[in-house]
């Protein structure tokens, strides 16, 4: 195989349509292998309080505790989300970037003050949404999966929509 034939899989290998279908499939391989070891079998689709789910040491055992825990499931995908996004495009787009030239509207002592706290609020964000999924059930991965995706597909489409609109304008 020559350097050229290499070059053209490596790079049908990144394509968006290609990589997405990878990761379908092998998303799919993974559900049915789980399923196949029993993971979805013990009160992973059970609804409601229970006595043998605990979130952070708190037994989910009354309807109050399990909707308290929608919401932090919801709210917290919803912050984790949108603190990641607007924090990539200031900390990676921007101001780790060497290519990025153009002054930063902001004072330094706050771009330092987010660069330093950023981290630990997107870390205990990522602690409270892992002790969501460790309850093992989808009645908590629901409302997490939901607050991910108020925020992530709207502004996915804007963006698509700004590239199109960029695209169309200098065609």
């Amino acid at each position: 195989m020559t350097s050229n034939e290499e070059d053209k899989s490596v790079n049908f290998l990144f394509l968006p349509k290609v990589s997405f279908f990878i990761f379908i499939m092998s998303l799919i391989v993974y559900l049915i292998l789980l399923d196949e070891e029993g993971a979805f079998k013990n009160n992973f689709l059970k609804f409601g309080p229970d006595d043998n789910t605990k979130f952070l040491g708190m037994m989910l055992n009354t309807w109050e505790k399990v909707i308290l825990v929608y919401f932090i499931s919801f709210f917290s995908s919803i912050l984790q989300t949108y603190a990641s996004t607007a924090m990539f495009n200031f900390i990676y787009l921007k101001m780790w970037n060497p290519a990025y030239k153009t002054k930063i509207n902001m004072t330094k002592t706050w771009a330092q003050i987010i660069t330093t706290i950023e981290p630990l609020l997107i870390w205990i964000l990522r602690i409270i949404q892992f002790f969501c999924s460790m309850t093992m059930q989808l009645q908590f991965l629901i409302p997490q999966f939901l607050g991910h995706a108020l925020t992530s597909v709207p502004y996915g489409l804007l963006k698509v929509d700004e590239k199109y609109k960029v695209t169309k304008s200098t065609s």
